[in-house]
């Protein structure tokens, strides 16, 4: 599974909130071993533990050193779509990258 919900791995960060009626989930991504266009499928009830994403919201991912053009959710597929610095979708091996990020839907 590419996303860490450890705690430990979030530093202050809570991994739960909730707000009104929506939830809302903190993460850590790590990137796919091997990422092909049309994006990474997620399964959004056993990555986030709800059956909806309204809002996802990233940091763009980096390795150290090289940084990396934001993600994008695609909610009509339940994909997670990686794009290079200059725009591009991204191809090959992620491995190495990671992003923070946090999820809100029901």
């Amino acid at each position: 599974m590419p996303i860490s919900l450890t705690n430990a791995n979030l530093n202050l960060l809570p991994f739960r909130d909730k707000s009104a009626d929506r939830l809302r989930r903190t993460f850590i991504w790590n990137g796919p071993a091997l990422y092909v266009a049309g994006g990474e499928a997620v399964n959004v009830l056993s990555t986030f533990g709800f059956g909806q994403v309204h809002v996802f919201i990233a940091t763009p991912p980096t390795n150290g050193v090289a940084i990396l053009g934001t993600p994008v959710w695609d909610a009509a597929n339940s994909k997670l779509k990686w794009f290079t610095a200059a725009g591009a979708e991204a191809s090959g091996d992620l491995s190495a990258y990671s992003f923070r990020g946090e999820v809100i839907g029901r």
